[in-house]
């Protein structure tokens, strides 16, 4: 049995395979990424643990750096402000809660939904622009 220094069994090419996956995930890029297919040009969302595949042909794609919109951050406030607004107030009912909640809930959810296709419109024009300039 392969020992380490530190009398603990050394990481075979498995276990090291599976450790560069994990520490792949999140990071400064965040929980996903975008991958931009030149196959297809098609701009794919996938967790940072996904390999750099099209998730329309599975074919090899590049990753596209893409920062997050101001729809992203507006979303994320509206719904602490909902939350906020929902423990604040002394609303018996918790049907009233959720129905205090919802407006806030729809909103968040259509910014975010935005926010997402501007990101994939601006990786798509991005994976373009670098398609463009490799040949």
């Amino acid at each position: 049995m392969n020992r380490n220094s530190h009398g603990g069994a050394r990481a075979g090419p498995a276990t090291r395979a599976a450790e560069k996956s994990l520490s792949r995930g999140g990071g400064s890029h965040g929980p996903v990424k975008y991958v931009y297919c030149p196959s297809c040009d098609e701009v794919s969302v996938l967790s940072s643990m996904e390999d750099d595949r099209c998730q329309r042909c599975r074919r090899p794609a590049f990753p596209v750096r893409v920062s997050r919109r101001w729809q992203y951050w507006a979303s994320a406030g509206v719904l602490l402000a909902g939350t906020a607004l929902v423990v604040v107030t002394d609303l018996p009912q918790v049907e009233l809660r959720f129905g205090l909640l919802l407006p806030f809930l729809l909103v968040a959810f259509s910014l975010s939904t935005w926010g997402l296709r501007a990101a994939k419109a601006g990786a798509l024009a991005r994976g373009r622009a670098g398609r463009a300039r490799t040949g």
